[in-house]
């Protein structure tokens, strides 16, 4: 967190919860972004990624290896949505 405050805006993704991994693991990790980024004005703290894989049929942007990290389908979706939340959460 401290290599993403000293930027002028970092924005940290929040994981999916709704997956094909123990459900508390993730929201622990998105429980901790958050405090650790309370503290930080400039890293935002976004949801679309989350949003957008738990909204998808079958979790479609997945990995079908892992049920974490995205699949070719995900990459494009993952670029977009970053460049969205840097736009709305960076001045």
């Amino acid at each position: 967190m401290e290599i993403a405050a000293g930027v002028d805006c970092a924005v940290w993704f929040l994981l999916p919860t709704d997956g094909g991994f123990i459900r508390a693991s993730p929201e622990r990790w998105n429980d901790r972004v958050r405090e650790l980024a309370a503290d930080h004005d400039d890293v935002v703290v976004a949801d679309p990624w989350k949003r957008l894989v738990e909204q998808s049929e079958d979790f479609a942007f997945l990995s079908e290896a892992d049920a974490i990290h995205p699949n070719s389908e995900g990459q494009k979706a993952i670029a977009e949505v970053m460049s969205g939340a840097a736009e709305d959460g960076c001045d």
